[in-house]
């Protein structure tokens, strides 16, 4: 009895479980940078309305 051929089907489930989890990590790694740069804004946001109330005089 010959072994069975493989068909697309079974060879495209380790595929495709591959290629979910490159972007379920891809995602991931959006995530993260979209909520530093968020971070990265309220504190630069913070940090010029601080400054803007400072009056500066030269000697």
């Amino acid at each position: 009895m010959p072994a069975p051929i493989p068909t697309k089907k079974a060879n495209g489930g380790g595929m495709k479980a591959y290629y979910q989890a490159k972007i379920e990590a891809a995602e991931l790694t959006i995530n993260q940078k979209t909520q530093n740069l968020q971070r990265l804004e309220a504190q630069r946001n913070a940090l010029n309305a601080r400054g803007t109330s400072l009056v500066y005089y030269r000697d």
